[in-house]
């Protein structure tokens, strides 16, 4: 009979069910403790599928469902390429409500790994001194576990870019990090970049998943071990071969200034190391130019004379038609509940303002 692992202590599926419903019941308990104990009840109802939500990063997050068939295939998928296996720890610090989340817990139980669930936050290593084999966090939950981050022995880092900074600060970290590449749609990722112990620059696929682009370099994703069939993305990449590529930038994104097409992604990297908040490069429009390209920086205005001195730094990194035109300064970026920037909605008040 199979059993499930739950901070070192083994559950059948009935008693892993009692569990939930208790846990349920419970009054004291905390929201996100009680999220997972619902999709452990439903992940083990008689129901095909599993409802998920959608990032969020354009527009509302939606509810999505998918095939329970589907999402086993993703947590196996994942279980080869990392080389899983029964006792290991799994680390569960990211919302239950996303798919992210969800296939933690999968994978756990799929492996036979034991699950250490704790409180999702900036911070989720102060909640255990455990030991963990594989962990999934963003790149916010990384910079603040960046302490303890070699309790971790592997780390998948998603929801949003893994800035310069954070990427140099991983070099001295002994965790083998990988950023990974996927959505809801693809029931997470499809693709991993190895971040340190070497650094590589191309995603390369998950067993049984292959990549084609059309003919304006948008990546189009084969997995039909997920039940995905040429799912075209709106991600301009340069593809390598079937299974590696590497990542430019969003295809909306593009500002078109001028006439002169700028990559907002590529601008970014190139100031990164000037940069000590959160920030992105946009368009914004423009009666004469279409779009202006501007850069948007997560911070209180810090006054006109270091202003004009990121202004020079700016361009002596980017080429000419790179430089923003406007800086906007913005005390808080809206974020989705996933933690990614809500750049279209910034970008839409700073055109209203």
């Amino acid at each position: 009979m199979k059993e499930y692992s739950i901070h070192g202590k083994l559950y059948t599926e009935s008693e892993l069910i009692a569990l939930a419903k208790t846990l349920l019941q419970n009054k004291f308990a905390e929201e996100w403790e009680k999220e997972l104990f619902r999709f452990v009840l439903e992940w083990f109802n008689e129901e095909e599928y599993i409802t998920a939500k959608t990032s969020g990063s354009t527009g509302e997050p939606k509810p999505i469902q998918l095939l329970k068939e589907h999402v086993l295939a993703s947590a196996n998928r994942s279980i080869r390429y990392f080389n899983l296996k029964p006792n290991q720890t799994a680390l569960l610090c990211m919302p239950v409500s996303f798919i992210a989340g969800k296939l933690m817990v999968i994978r756990a139980f799929e492996a036979g790994m034991n699950l250490i669930p704790v409180k999702p936050s900036s911070s989720p290593l102060r909640f255990t001194n455990a030991a963990i084999d594989f962990a999934a966090m963003t790149p916010m939950q990384v910079e603040g576990s960046l302490d303890d981050l070699e309790r971790i022995q592997q780390l998948i880092i998603g929801g949003s870019p893994v800035s310069t900074q954070l990427n140099q600060q991983l070099q001295m970290k002994s965790t083998q990090c990988f950023a990974t590449y996927g959505m809801t749609e693809t029931i997470t990722h499809v693709a991993v970049q190895q971040l340190n112990h070497p650094f590589e620059e191309t995603y390369s696929a998950l067993p049984g998943v292959v990549f084609e682009t059309d003919e304006q370099s948008r990546l189009i994703i084969h997995a039909p071990d997920v039940g995905v069939e040429a799912l075209k993305t709106n991600d301009y990449v340069t593809l390598i071969d079937d299974t590696h590529f590497k990542f430019e930038g969003r295809f909306d994104n593009v500002i078109n200034s001028g006439g002169v097409k700028l990559h907002p992604e590529k601008i970014e990297k190139k100031i990164s190391s000037l940069m000590t908040t959160d920030f992105f490069i946009a368009g914004i429009l423009h009666e004469k130019l279409g779009e202006q390209c501007v850069l948007v920086i997560e911070n209180d205005y810090p006054g006109e004379t270091e202003e004009q001195e990121l202004k020079l730094k700016l361009k002596e990194k980017l080429d000419k038609y790179e430089v923003p035109k406007q800086l906007f300064w913005i005390n808080s970026f809206e974020r989705t509940t996933s933690g990614k920037v809500k750049r279209k909605a910034i970008v839409e008040k700073i055109e209203q303002a």
